[in-house]
């Protein structure tokens, strides 16, 4: 009767561990063991260099593991300036270094990036993820809300100085994320003397003295945070230029570093609204064309050349056809440019050829534009 007791009892223990087994619990056990995210590596961002062993680990890890999935994390600075990098773009930025690696590169596929949000400093997180296992969670430390967002502060000053008692003109921009501020300006200069703008964008300076001397304008911009440090220096050139101004020179370049000179000429006369371009192309005796053999020029060759630098400024860079002065200057062994700047009034430079034109001889036939592919681009 006993035994038949304690047997029952057994049995009932038995069951009910069968049923925990196999019921809710049996489910949880199951759910525990489930694949899970594994946090792999988490840094401060501080450099590329910095980084680069970092990522090198992962990505040996990832060929180890060739179906788990690569998840970065990034997380923005709590003090983000106008044009830092936000969360989605700094992991988007380090992932694109694990798929472009020359050795042990991530298939695109296998790589997630995350917007993390903020922490206190600018962060990320490798997650390696194996089949199965949910994606990992950002984990931020700092609320929206507390963000501090700072501009960004620049000072520009004169590229060119050409004549004894010219004012020193400098500008402050500010540039940021949100437009609620109203900032105020605070200027002050190493020397000479502000004639105007204080608590504006743009001062006016007078030299120190009759002789020229190098002026260094700081602005400090109120209305933001303390911690956002907003403040910008610019300085006047070192010394004075003669005018007219050789700005660049170039022979025969691709027409890619031809356009970015112009992109830079264009963008200093911008700047500078007083100052026209002289722009003095010579022919040459030879031509290279883009499979380096040497050609006679043909007749309006230089010419066509030419035009289409004056037009690339008119077209591209928005130049005023009025500030431009197109001048042949004659030959030279190969083909060649100047550009000039001069103050309206000043006097006009000078070419300098070196092979005298009757000594030029032409190829028949018409117009060859080989030297010309792709330059013809946007004009």
């Amino acid at each position: 009767m006993y035994l038949s007791k304690v047997s029952s009892r057994y049995a009932l223990v038995l069951a009910l561990a069968v049923w925990l087994m196999t019921g809710q619990h049996g489910t949880a056990f199951a759910q525990h063991a489930r694949p899970t995210a594994i946090l792999f590596d988490e840094y401060e961002y501080v450099n590329r260099e910095d980084e680069a062993p970092r990522l090198a680990r992962f990505a040996k890890e990832l060929k180890r593991q060739p179906k788990a999935r690569a998840f970065v994390i990034g997380y923005a600075d709590r003090l983000f300036r106008y044009g830092d990098l936000n969360g989605r773009q700094r992991a988007g930025y380090s992932g694109s270094r694990l798929i472009y690696r020359r050795d042990d590169a991530l298939d695109e596929d296998r790589l997630v990036v995350v917007d993390g949000g903020f922490r206190e400093k600018e962060m990320l997180e490798l997650y390696l993820v194996p089949p199965g296992a949910p994606a990992p969670t950002p984990r931020p430390t700092i609320r929206f809300t507390d963000v501090t967002f700072c501009p960004q502060v620049t000072v520009s000053g004169p590229l060119y100085v050409w004549e004894r008692g010219q004012p020193l003109q400098f500008s402050a921009s500010v540039r940021e994320e949100r437009t609620q501020t109203k900032p105020s300006y605070r200027w002050t200069v190493s020397a000479g003397e502000m004639i105007s703008g204080q608590d504006t964008t743009e001062i006016t300076v007078r030299w120190p003295n009759s002789e020229y001397q190098q002026v260094k304008a700081t602005v400090e911009v109120g209305g933001y945070a303390s911690e956002c440090n907003a403040s910008a220096s610019g300085t006047s050139p070192e010394k004075m230029i003669s005018v007219p101004f050789k700005f660049d020179e170039f022979g025969q370049i691709t027409c890619e570093d031809i356009k970015a000179r112009l992109d830079n000429f264009g963008i200093s006369l911008q700047s500078h609204p007083e100052m026209r371009a002289h722009i003095i192309y010579y022919g040459g005796q030879y031509y290279t064309d883009y499979r380096e053999r040497r050609h006679l020029p043909t007749r309006g060759q230089a010419e066509a050349f030419g035009s289409l630098l004056k037009n690339y400024l008119i077209n591209v860079r928005g130049i005023s056809p009025n500030k431009l002065v197109l001048v042949n200057g004659g030959f030279r062994s190969e083909w060649g440019a100047e550009l000039w700047l001069a103050p309206s009034g000043a006097s006009a430079p000078v070419p300098t050829p070196t092979i005298p034109a009757n000594k030029i001889k032409y190829r028949r036939g018409k117009l060859n534009m080989d030297l010309f592919i792709g330059c013809d681009e946007g004009t």
